[in-house]
């Protein structure tokens, strides 16, 4: 069953349909872009449409983490659902680091997600703020991903917000594959700003006290393009 429905995968995204060429910011898209290309990587050489479908998919799947984000490591397409994609692809990202010696944490949008996440999803926060899924609390989804992710890609501000979430379940994959990174390091970061902007999103936080969970906060939203509020940003 492999083989067909990884053609069919290959052809919309990047074969005949080309759906990445015609709408490089789909979302749904781009995480079947970098499943196939971790489904590639373990199979190559085993099943023949895999060697192509790999030369195709990882290089463009390299490329393109992440299209609704610059190097600042922001989202532009809603802040829930950049939390999912996060999340769901984190053991993608896993396959890839492991079988193909590909480490996604070292490019800068991976890197810089732990920013973006704690500045518009700050600890004690209701809600989202801007997309589609923005009125609801993600609960248990954050506190998993986040704490995923962190040990995907720590840094010192990542360590602090992962610290801060509870109540994730810890016998989904994106948690049991993640090699716990120190999380007793979680103070946080002395010199750390309480508001933030992404220029390049078209987006400002700011926060009477980002450590404080009982903070008061303004959020601004003006996406200029190649963003703007089409597909679930609006």
């Amino acid at each position: 069953a492999i083989q067909p429905r990884g053609a069919d995968m290959y052809n919309d995204i990047i074969g005949p349909r080309s759906r990445i060429a015609m709408h490089p910011r789909v979302s749904e898209g781009h995480q079947t872009l970098v499943v196939l290309a971790a489904i590639s990587t373990l199979l190559a050489g085993d099943l023949i449409e895999a060697n192509t479908w790999l030369q195709s998919s990882l290089p463009l799947a390299i490329n393109a983490t992440n299209p609704w984000g610059t190097e600042e490591g922001g989202f532009a397409n809603g802040d829930a659902f950049g939390t999912r994609e996060v999340g769901e692809l984190l053991v993608p990202w896993y396959i890839l680091r492991w079988s193909a010696g590909v480490d996604l944490a070292q490019k800068a949008w991976v890197r810089n997600w732990s920013r973006y996440i704690a500045y518009f999803l700050p600890a004690g926060t209701p809600s989202g703020v801007f997309g589609d899924g923005a009125e609801r609390s993600l609960g248990e989804p954050q506190a998993r991903f986040a704490k995923g992710y962190t040990h995907f890609a720590p840094t010192a501000l990542g360590r602090w917000y992962a610290s801060q979430l509870a109540g994730e379940d810890r016998t989904r994959p994106e948690y049991l594959l993640s090699p716990l990174a120190d999380l007793a390091s979680n103070v946080f970061p002395q010199g750390t700003p309480n508001s933030a902007v992404f220029p390049s999103l078209g987006q400002a936080a700011l926060h009477s006290d980002l450590a404080d969970p009982a903070r008061t906060s303004v959020y601004f939203k003006s996406s200029q393009a190649p963003y703007g509020s089409f597909e679930h940003s609006h």
